[in-house]
């Protein structure tokens, strides 16, 4: 898969997994031009080789992978104290967990998916150049392939 593929498979899988979510960027955004809530997702990082900490088998079979490390955000519309608009993001968070625990494929889109996510919700308020004003929840995911078999 290249890095647009990836992007692109993981901003998919986040509205299937979250069906509330109405527009998707598989590329970052400095303006927002759909409705929230809303999701952003794309490859940060690409490293080609044997040694992955967050695919430990990697190491012990002795494959070669090709990882990619995603940035996804998720943005919901500010309410008035931000009580309701993170519990949403939450709801959106263990929705997403409890996917990625249940299908590493995050449903047949990518060949495997790390279990070791990060999911942060210390952004409480953001506003991007465009006067789009919500809350955030940001998750880092480590989508995986292998490069070759094990001999």
């Amino acid at each position: 898969m290249t890095e647009q593929e990836v992007s692109e498979a993981v901003a998919a899988w986040v509205q299937v997994t979250c069906p509330d979510i109405e527009t998707s960027y598989s590329y970052p955004v400095a303006s927002k031009l759909g409705a929230l809530p809303d999701v952003v997702a794309f490859c940060s990082r690409k490293a080609v080789g044997p040694n992955h900490p967050e695919f430990p088998f990697s190491e012990l079979q002795q494959v070669w992978m090709r990882v990619f490390n995603v940035e996804v955000s998720i943005m919901v519309e500010a309410d008035g104290d931000g009580e309701t608009a993170h519990q949403q993001l939450q709801t959106f968070g263990a929705a997403l967990e409890a996917s990625l625990e249940q299908d590493a494929t995050l449903g047949g889109q990518v060949e495997m998916t790390s279990p070791q996510a990060e999911f942060d919700y210390s952004t409480p308020f953001a506003e991007y150049d465009d006067g789009t004003r919500g809350r955030l929840l940001f998750v880092t995911l480590t989508v995986g392939e292998l490069v070759n078999e094990p001999s």
